[in-house]
């Protein structure tokens, strides 16, 4: 069976190409621009792993990682910015509140790959 991820971002067409990617690449995929959405149907979702955006309007990325983590979701979350010059320094706290592993924007399908397969055998 195919493994889910739960895709985050407040842009539907890089939301859109990171699905479609993700899908090509034999992963079943679930996209929202909505932190409080996602937040809200987390369980229902079900996702093996999460790959949320850090900087968004309604609900912060990092916002999302604490609540979900506060919720009871234990698996992998990867959080992903390109956002300035501070986004190392936003990545890097989103690790330290819960986030496995992070990704700054552009990335390769590749490299989302290489890091789930990483973080699902471990």
């Amino acid at each position: 069976m195919a493994k889910k991820f739960l895709i985050i971002d407040d842009d539907p067409q890089f939301g859109k190409f990171l699905s479609k990617g993700l899908e090509k690449a034999g992963y079943s995929v679930e996209f929202t621009t909505s932190g409080l959405e996602a937040i809200e149907n987390i369980m229902s979702i079900a996702p093996d792993i999460v790959l949320t955006d850090i900087v968004m309007p309604d609900s912060e990325g990092i916002e999302l990682i604490i609540e979900l983590r506060n919720k009871g979701y234990e698996n992998p979350i990867i959080a992903m910015s390109g956002f300035s010059n501070q986004s190392s320094s936003y990545l890097e706290a989103a690790k330290l509140l819960g986030a496995n592993a992070s990704l700054t924007k552009p990335f390769a399908i590749e490299d989302i790959q290489t890091i789930t397969n990483e973080l699902l055998e471990s």
